[in-house]
């Protein structure tokens, strides 16, 4: 009797052990799944949209490069079909297409844009392209390619080759008190061709140097008769312009030092960078040799957090006679894009330059999204100024301006501004009569 209850007990218990075992496994899965739902990164619809050109089915593509594998012996070796199929997929989320548009009441309208293919193939590769084309047919193309190459990523290089022309560039003349009346144009054509190789330091990963050297050309001359301005030579003498109706051909070799521990790279909240470059010009065939410096640093600080950003940026730049006199449209100049936001490009020009920039960065919102994107508003406060001599700066003459504007920005690929500024013009007085 026992015996029979003991086989009967051992029974139930056994029949009754898949159900809390079920109930176990079932309990323990449902977090992972949900967890898979809610942090698994979304599709990017807009993106979809961005590169659509490059879509195609890779089925589709698979049959077009089948014969070609067949009979091409090193497609194999290069995996031809596998790097088509990266190229033209938008799967890697490496792939952009960024158009722009700006307009100006001096400059007019231009519409452009920029191609970027980041870790191409998977092999450490960057390939970048842009194009501007202007209302008055004026425009501009570059093309870069970079790549990272042996030891741990420490040596890189960068190939880069650029084409402008402008038919419409604005001259005020020299120095900071250069007026507005005294606006003029001349055309202005632009190519070089550089290559630059760097090395990044495994015991400092901040700390980087790299040289540069290629052929830079320039040719400049009347501006466009069609436009209202007065051409260059008609509101200044072209004795005392440099340069002025030449072509020019310069051998550009220098070395840059950089240290940036701005994290991260597209919308920055802490660290800074902070740069020091020399570059040579040398003329060959003429008497317009130069000596190019910069210095430029940056500085982002965290107002308790990634939400409210304080920005400052400082830049001097100095181009010295070295063997030639410096081409008039090779001196430092300052404007919008140096930036003295709300000034045109170009507006002031001698040979030295300082300029300082604050801004004030607030979290708009912002996308959850597998890379996160941030809409930032911006207030921004710029002043600087050009000079001949350092005994100049005396005088306290300086140009301001103030603005806002919007930040979109990604955590490490996307970057787009949009901002408008407000010129003031500041003059404090002589140091004479301040004391």
């Amino acid at each position: 009797m026992r015996s029979r209850l003991n086989r009967l007990t051992l029974l139930s218990m056994l029949i009754g052990l898949p159900g809390p075992a079920i109930a176990q496994s079932t309990s323990t899965a449902l977090p992972k799944s949900v967890g898979t739902r809610l942090f698994e990164p979304q599709e990017n619809h807009a993106k979809h949209l961005l590169l659509a050109p490059f879509r195609v089915p890779e089925r589709a593509v698979q049959m077009a490069l089948h014969p070609v594998s067949r009979f091409i012996l090193w497609s194999e070796k290069v995996r031809l079909e596998e790097r088509v199929m990266d190229l033209l997929s938008d799967e890697t989320k490496r792939i952009w297409f960024y158009p722009s548009a700006a307009y100006s009441s001096d400059d007019g309208l231009f519409l452009g844009g920029k191609f970027q293919f980041n870790n191409m193939w998977y092999e450490r590769k960057n390939l970048a392209a842009t194009a501007d084309l202007y209302t008055n047919l004026d425009h501009k193309f570059s093309l870069s390619y970079s790549r990272s190459t042996t030891i741990s990523s420490q040596i890189f290089y960068k190939l880069r080759t650029s084409y402008g022309h402008n038919s419409n560039t604005k001259f005020y003349g020299f120095g900071i008190d250069s007026g507005i009346e005294d606006k003029s144009i001349y055309s202005d054509t632009k190519a070089n061709a550089t290559v630059k190789l760097g090395w990044r330091f495994p015991r400092l990963p901040f700390l980087s140097m790299a040289t540069t050297v290629g052929p830079h050309y320039s040719r400049t001359g009347p501006g466009n008769p069609a436009n209202d301005n007065l051409s260059i030579h008609e509101q200044f003498d072209p004795d005392t312009l440099d340069g002025y109706d030449e072509e020019n051909i310069w051998l550009r070799y220098g070395l840059e030092v950089s240290y940036d521990s701005s994290l991260p790279t597209g919308n920055p909240v802490r660290g800074g960078k902070l740069s020091l470059g020399v570059d040579r010009y040398e003329d060959f065939w003429g008497g317009h040799s130069y000596l190019h410096l910069e210095s430029h640093a940056t500085r982002f600080v965290a107002l308790g957090s990634h939400r409210r950003i304080l920005a400052f940026s400082g830049r001097f730049i100095s181009v010295e006679n070295w063997g030639g006199e410096v081409p008039f449209q090779r001196l430092s100049s300052l404007g919008e894009s140096s930036p003295l936001r709300g000034f045109n490009n170009g507006r002031f020009r001698d040979r030295r330059l300082l300029v300082g920039n604050v801004e004030y960065r607030f979290m708009v919102w912002q996308a959850v999204r597998a890379e996160p994107l941030y809409g930032m508003g911006i207030i921004f406060f710029d002043f600087g100024r050009t000079f001949g001599d350092f005994e100049e700066l005396t005088d306290f003459v300086i140009k301001t301006s103030v603005g806002t504007g919007l930040l979109i920005a990604s955590t490490k690929s996307f970057f787009l501004r949009a901002q408008v500024g407000y010129v003031s013009l500041s003059y404090v007085g002589h140091l004479n009569q301040v004391a």
